[in-house]
């Protein structure tokens, strides 16, 4: 009972504008939605690597990069840092699009808003989890999402309509380690073919081939300063919300 009230303290402590976070934490967009800032990546300076493998690890520390069965990285071969973190913060005012992985995620619940999380497997049938401390009804603290394994994911903020909270505060654990190369969108087409009937429930959370291939940018582009400050701007808008 007492490490339940001081982890209820803990989170009391969290502002609950979601500007405020970004600036105490540092973080910056993420090319998904929301915020991010990578934490850990194991062998090199986080933030360092654009969302790539960092290859040039020092000699002493080299056990932290191993070979995956995973495409090409930015140095030509398949490795890759055994671990990266991040905090990512989404908003009230976003969806986390249809995506998928190669990688393991192991995503933590850190406070603000709970997050629900939408799984859709190979064969087509769909799992709902939330991610928050509300345990006594559901709610998990910790959810792992296995990776290689055609599991797509995609979810979005819980609203209350009693709480100041504009966003969820979640950390993410992949490994190994992230790497842009890992990880695709998935698009209406894709959906359509493993499971029209999902059509309507996920249409939040779908963009189309055209609209992907049309879209600018990509990773390294979301590590250059240059449009950083305008894209916080418009994700911290939520006047339309």
């Amino acid at each position: 009972q007492r490490s339940a009230l001081l982890g209820a303290r803990e989170m009391a402590h969290l502002p609950p504008q979601a500007a405020r976070v970004v600036d105490l934490l540092g973080l910056v967009p993420h090319p998904e939605g929301g915020f991010f800032l990578e934490t850990w990546r194991s062998g090199v300076a986080p933030m360092t690597t654009n969302g790539q493998t960092g290859v040039a690890v020092p000699e002493p520390q080299l056990r932290y990069l191993g070979e995956s069965a995973f495409g090409e990285n930015s140095g030509g071969d398949g490795r890759r840092n055994w671990l990266t973190s991040i905090y990512y913060l989404p908003t009230k005012a976003m969806s986390l699009l249809l995506g998928y992985n190669q990688s393991d995620h192991v995503h933590y619940f850190h406070g603000g808003l709970a997050f629900k999380y939408i799984l859709v497997f190979p064969d087509g049938h769909v799992e709902e989890h939330v991610l928050g401390s509300d345990i006594a009804n559901g709610q998990v603290m910790q959810l792992a999402v296995p990776g290689g394994q055609g599991i797509w994911k995609c979810g979005h903020v819980v609203p209350e309509e009693r709480s100041a909270f504009e966003y969820s505060l979640i950390g993410e654990g992949v490994s190994p380690g992230f790497d842009f190369r890992d990880f695709a969108v998935v698009t209406k087409e894709m959906v359509v073919e493993r499971n029209a009937s999902l059509l309507d429930k996920l249409q939040r959370y779908m963009r189309t081939e055209e609209e992907v291939s049309g879209k600018d940018g990509g990773f390294d582009d979301y590590y250059d300063g240059s449009r950083q400050q305008e894209r916080a701007a418009e994700r911290l808008d939520f006047s339309t919300s």
